[in-house]
């Protein structure tokens, strides 16, 4: 009997600590059931949160971007009228010129004309004189003749008229180089003369070659038959701009340095200072054109940052650091060209540009 009672006391005792095991297992159950809740909970509070912090990036990212964007649109703005400022004060000059002549000869033509006029009414008074009157009349009027160089006036009037009418010419083909540079009235992409675009800058830029340059600089046109271009005008003026006006500005880089190494004895020639200008075309429809200068040349530090926006090798106030990198942008992004420069420090520049003979 005393067998019997412990097996029952530990068959009891046994389901107790069962049921005591169950019901910790349930309640661990409900622990973890709890806190997978709570996890997956917070995993969607970090969900949201880093959704929220995504799309705020992307929004930031976004607003960066067309910040950036309407930097690079003032940039090219502020390097486009810098050029244009360039432009307009050459034209002043050049426009200044023939009207000062023009000016300057018009009141010796009226000074003329009033003498001659004056001669006639001479003549055609003497003509009711009688015979004593006649011949005093006309020693007056070969005292006027005398007076006024009758001889010089018929030589140098014509003169006068033919500068007056190379004056009148001349700022009309500076007015017409002016319209064909900016070309204002011209959107979108139209066909395009290249020898025409580089003359024309050439022409605006001829103050800038006299009023930076001691010397003379030679300029050598090596024009191929090539084909218009399909191209915004207007930007592609722009480039042979830019480019033409660095091409100078190293030339007077290198006058500065002849002038200090004449001390020395060392003498230069015409051929020290020369940009070449040459264009070509191939069969699979493009033309390049090139610029080269015998300048002071690039540094090798220098070479990889050309067309960085900002970087320039030119002294404070002198550039902007925007003109090469507004070219590459023209050439390579809106006309899909190519632009690379080969240079030798002390030894010059060339300048390659590449440009579709027809734009996709």
């Amino acid at each position: 009997d005393t067998y019997t009672s412990n097996s029952q006391l530990c068959l009891l005792l046994a389901i107790y600590l069962l049921d005591i095991l169950a019901v910790l297992m349930a309640l661990l159950t409900v622990g973890m059931m709890i806190v997978l809740w709570q996890v997956q909970a917070m995993e969607q509070r970090l969900l949201k949160k880093n959704q929220i912090d995504l799309k705020s990036q992307v929004l930031e990212k976004n607003n960066a971007l067309q910040q950036l964007k309407q930097t690079q649109v003032q940039l090219i703005h502020t390097e486009k009228m810098s050029g244009l400022g360039q432009l307009a004060a050459g034209m002043a000059h050049e426009i200044n010129n023939p009207i000062n002549f023009i000016d300057g000869n018009l009141k010796h033509a009226d000074e003329y004309t009033q003498n001659l006029f004056q001669v006639i009414a001479l003549y055609q008074s003497s003509e009711t004189q009688t015979d004593p009157e006649k011949q005093q009349e006309k020693s007056k009027i070969e005292q006027y003749i005398q007076d006024i160089d009758l001889d010089f006036i018929k030589d140098d009037l014509p003169k006068l008229i033919h500068s007056m009418q190379h004056g009148v010419s001349r700022i009309k083909a500076i007015n017409s180089s002016l319209q064909s540079f900016t070309r204002n009235d011209e959107e979108g992409i139209k066909k395009f003369d290249i020898h025409e675009g580089l003359n024309n800058t050439l022409l605006i830029l001829r103050n800038h070659f006299n009023t930076s340059f001691q010397n003379s600089i030679q300029v050598i046109k090596k024009y191929s038959d090539i084909p218009n271009i399909e191209c915004h005008i207007a930007q592609i003026n722009q480039v042979f701009l830019n480019i033409l006006t660095n091409a100078i500005d190293a030339l007077c880089e290198k006058q500065k340095t002849c002038e200090k190494q004449k001390t020395i004895g060392k003498s230069y020639s015409e051929d020290d200072f020369v940009i070449t200008i040459q264009t070509e075309s191939n069969s699979q429809g493009w033309v390049t054109i090139s610029i080269t200068d015998t300048g002071i040349g690039i540094s090798p530090d220098a070479c990889d940052r050309i067309f960085e926006p900002f970087f320039t090798t030119k002294v404070v106030g002198k550039g902007t650091g925007l003109g090469l990198s507004t070219c590459y942008q023209i050439i390579v992004d809106q006309h899909s060209g190519t632009l690379n420069y080969d240079s030798v420090l002390s030894g010059g520049t060339k300048f390659t540009i590449r440009l579709p003979v027809y734009q996709s």
